[in-house]
C-alpha cells in the first residue's frame, strides 16, 4: 500500500475483506473511493494483479449468463463488506474480470480524474469473440476506432466520461487488438496523472518497474508500470489536456 500511498497520494481505509478476510482496505482520494487493496484471490496461475470490476444487478444471473455465452466461473459468487456480492470470471479467451453487486452502493466514487481510474481496456487476439461476448453479458457493443485495431465499447443510456473526451460519453471500456502470441488475453488497467513521465519516475523509485517507458500513442501519453508486487496498471493523460 506504501507504493500507491506515495505514488497517488492515496489513503486507506480497512474493511473486513474479501470472504470473510481481514486484511483489506479501501483507497481513497480526497476522502472518495478509489479501488481496493485486497488478499490473494484463490485463482491458479494468477500473482498479484489489478482485476477490472463491473457491477451488476445480480451477481448469480450475471454468472449464469457467462457460462451460457462460453466464460467461465473461476470463483463462485460470495458475500463481500458491506452487504454485497461478487463473482470472478473470465471471458472465453482467458481475460479475467469480476462481477459485484451491493446494497450499500459501495464503488468507485471518484474517477476520470488525476491519480484516479480512467479506463479499462480489454487486450485480446479474439476480437470477434469478445464483441460477442461482453454484449450478450452486458449489453456492450463494440464499435471500431478506423484501423487503429482498436475498438470502444458502449452502452446505450450510459452518460460518464468527461467533456471533450475523444470518444462518445456512453463508452465504458476499450478494446486493443493483440498478437496471440505475444500477450495473454487480459484487462489493462488506466489510471490519469498530470505527468506521465514524472509518475514513471516516481514508481521507479518506490520499487516499481517501468515495463513501457513514457511515449505518445494517438490521443495519448501513457507508460506501463508493474508494482513491487508485480501488479500491472497504466497511466496516461490526453495529449493537449
Amino acid at each position: 500500500m506504501n507504493f500507491y500511498r506515495e505514488l497517488f497520494s492515496w489513503d486507506f481505509v480497512a474493511t473486513r475483506g474479501m470472504q470473510g478476510a481481514t486484511a483489506s482496505y479501501i483507497a481513497q482520494l480526497r476522502g472518495r473511493d478509489v479501488g481496493a487493496v485486497c488478499p490473494p484471490l484463490n485463482i491458479p496461475n494468477r500473482g498479484a494483479r489489478w482485476i477490472k470490476h463491473v457491477r451488476v444487478t445480480s451477481v448469480s444471473d450475471t454468472a449464469r449468463t457467462a457460462l451460457a455465452a462460453g466464460g467461465q466461473l473461476l470463483i463462485e459468487p460470495f458475500e463481500v463488506a458491506p452487504g454485497g456480492r461478487m463473482a470472478i470470471l473470465s471471458d472465453p479467451a482467458g481475460a479475467t474480470f469480476a462481477v459485484a453487486e451491493s446494497s450499500a452502493g459501495r464503488a468507485a466514487r471518484l474517477v476520470n480524474e488525476s491519480q484516479a481510474w480512467a479506463l479499462s481496456t480489454l487486450r485480446t487476439s479474439a476480437i470477434k469473440t469478445a464483441e460477442d461476448f461482453y454484449r450478450a453479458l452486458f449489453g456492450w457493443k463494440a464499435q471500431a476506432v478506423g484501423n487503429s485495431g482498436f475498438s470502444i465499447y458502449r452502452l446505450a443510456g450510459y452518460f460518464g466520461g468527461v467533456p471533450f473526451q475523444p470518444v462518445p460519453r456512453d463508452t465504458v471500456a476499450g478494446m486493443q487488438l493483440v498478437a496471440a502470441e505475444s500477450e495473454p488475453s487480459h484487462w489493462e488497467i488506466d489510471f490519469w496523472v498530470d505527468d506521465v513521465d514524472g509518475t514513471a519516475a516516481h514508481a521507479s523509485s518506490l520499487g516499481g518497474i517501468v515495463m513501457v517507458s513514457p511515449q505518445d500513442t494517438g490521443l495519448f501519453r501513457y507508460a506501463m508500470i508493474a508494482d513491487p508486487q508485480g501488479a500491472v496498471f497504466t497511466v496516461s493523460k490526453m495529449i493537449g489536456r
